[in-house]
């Protein structure tokens, strides 16, 4: 699953960048695990979407990292705990999609 969205947003390489702006969740799903792989030194193929990022290994600073990261992507404000507010891939990239106003995105539930 996870290689057909890297193929779909043309990744191929952690380290890739995503270029231009989400058009589903699954694109904001797919660079999360990206995201969180590369700063793990892990194969994004290992990194679950519905395991919290702590458990995952995201530490303190790693989450203000990404917290950073997905600013600059997504060119929004974001709450620096917001890795703590929600706590997996799939609640944040929910709660992004909603954010950014993607389809589909208005669903916020914490699972």
């Amino acid at each position: 699953m996870i290689g057909s969205i890297l193929e779909k947003v043309g990744l191929g390489s952690p380290k890739d960048k995503v270029i231009g702006k989400p058009e589903t969740i699954e694109d904001i799903q797919a660079w999360l695990v990206i995201k969180i792989a590369a700063k793990l030194n892990k194969d994004p193929a290992t990194i679950e979407k519905n395991v919290a990022f702590a458990q995952l290994g995201v530490d303190s600073l790693g989450a203000i990292n990404v917290t950073s990261e997905i600013e600059e992507w997504l060119e929004v404000e974001i709450d620096p705990t917001i890795l703590y507010q929600y706590t997996n891939i799939t609640q944040l990239s929910g709660h992004l999609a909603h954010k950014i106003k993607i389809p589909n995105g208005m669903n916020e539930t914490k699972d």
